[in-house]
């Protein structure tokens, strides 16, 4: 499993909702009770001739998610890959970071560079990023095949959790 977070996967943060609020002084504005003359003491500027601003500024803190799971095994769910967790292989995090290059499967190089760009493409234009991390962690699925009452069947194995997943489960079973 490939994953990335902000701009791709993470399961560490959340989203949170702040508000700042800002006060200025900017020498330039003029009071306009007193009209920056300053000989009348104003509740707005307390005759010191110079405007307070507040300026109420919502901050939204989002991480952007997007993952890449190879599709190696298709009688497996990829659905159960988010609820289980594996070996982190590999993880850059920088401001901005690099496409992977040189990896042993070209697939995951490729889809590295697309989802860079894309996740570039997509928020640079409404917002600011602050951070990126891309991992590539791999998660171990095996695939077990076993005969009962005289029928084929199977069943994987998935992440470090170890769970069990079957499609075609015998309706009783006297095995366990």
């Amino acid at each position: 499993m490939m994953s990335f977070c902000s701009p791709f996967f993470c399961h560490v943060f959340s989203c949170r909702l702040s508000d700042l609020m800002f006060l200025f002084l900017l020498l330039a504005s003029r009071c306009l009770r007193c009209r920056g003359d300053g000989y009348k003491t104003c509740s707005v500027c307390h005759g010191a001739q110079k405007l307070l601003h507040f300026i109420q500024l919502t901050v939204t803190w989002k991480n952007n998610i997007s993952d890449f799971i190879p599709d190696r095994q298709p009688d497996f769910p990829d659905k159960k890959f988010e609820k289980v967790s594996g070996d982190p292989f590999f993880i850059d995090e920088n401001v901005l970071v690099y496409p992977i290059q040189g990896f042993s499967d070209q697939e995951i190089c490729d889809v590295s560079t697309k989802l860079i760009h894309e996740h570039l493409y997509r928020f640079t234009s409404t917002s600011r990023i602050l951070q990126q991390r891309q991992t590539i962690e791999l998660v171990p699925l095996t695939h077990a095949f076993y005969s009962y009452s005289g029928k084929d069947y199977s069943f994987f194995v998935y992440g470090m959790e170890n769970k069990v997943f079957t499609s075609k489960y015998p309706t009783t079973c006297t095995i366990l």
